[in-house]
C-alpha cells in the first residue's frame, strides 16, 4: 500500500501486506478514518495528517516512531510497545489530544508539550507526565526504593522534549523480579504518574 497526495473521509484502510514498505505519505490526510495495521514496523511509514481517525494494532507493533505523523484525536487500540509520538527536536510531528485508554503501551515516549493533553490507559499500565522536570522527585525516595530506581535509570539520560512516558507495570515487574501490587504502591504517592 502506497498512499500519496489524497485526503480520504470515512473509510476503513487495513494494512496488512508484510512483504512491502506500506506508506502513508506526508501529504495525506486521512478523517473519521479506521486504520488497521497488521504490520512490523519494518514495513510501514506514517507520515501523513490523521484526524479523529481510529488506528488498530492487530500485532504487536514494537519500534516504531509517529514523529513524522500529524496526530489529532485518534483513538489506539491495540499492543503498542517501544513507539514514540510528538515532535521532537523541531520535527516535522505531532501528537495532540490522542485516546490511548485501549491501547496497551509499554516503554512508549510522548514528546513535546501537548503529552499530557492525551488520554492514557489505566492501572496495569502507568504514565509519568515531565519526567525530565519531576526527576527531582524521584531522586529524593530512589535510595530506598528499587523500583524508583529502576524508573529514574530508564529516563534519567532523556531531554526535556520528552513530555511523557508510558510503562506496563505487568512487563516492568516481570523484569524487575517483583509483583505488580510493588509497584502500584512505590508509584502511589507522585501526582504526576497516572
Amino acid at each position: 500500500m502506497n498512499l500519496q497526495n489524497k485526503t480520504i473521509e470515512n473509510q476503513e484502510i487495513v494494512i496488512d501486506n508484510s512483504s512491502v514498505f506500506n506508506a502513508i505519505g506526508s501529504d495525506v490526510i486521512l478523517k473519521n478514518c479506521t486504520v488497521r495495521c497488521l504490520v512490523p514496523a519494518n514495513s510501514l511509514g506514517i507520515r501523513g495528517t490523521l484526524i479523529d481517525t481510529t488506528i488498530i494494532i492487530e500485532k504487536k507493533l514494537t519500534n516504531f516512531s509517529w514523529l513524522e505523523a500529524n496526530l489529532e484525536a485518534c483513538k489506539f487500540i491495540g499492543t503498542l510497545d517501544k513507539n514514540q509520538f510528538g515532535n521532537k527536536q523541531k520535527g516535522i510531528g505531532s501528537a495532540k489530544g490522542c485516546d490511548f485508554s485501549e491501547a496497551k503501551i509499554d516503554d512508549c515516549l510522548f514528546f513535546g508539550e501537548e503529552s499530557s493533553s492525551h488520554t492514557f490507559p489505566l492501572w496495569p499500565n502507568f504514565t509519568i507526565l515531565n519526567p525530565k522536570e519531576n526527576l527531582s522527585h524521584l531522586h529524593k525516595v530512589m535510595d530506598k526504593d528499587e523500583i524508583i530506581e529502576d524508573i529514574v535509570d530508564s529516563i534519567e539520560f532523556f531531554d526535556k522534549e520528552l513530555g511523557a512516558i508510558s510503562f506496563d507495570a505487568k512487563q516492568l515487574a516481570k523484569e524487575l523480579g517483583v509483583k505488580t501490587d510493588e509497584i502500584k504502591k512505590s508509584i502511589a504517592s507522585f501526582d504526576f504518574i497516572k
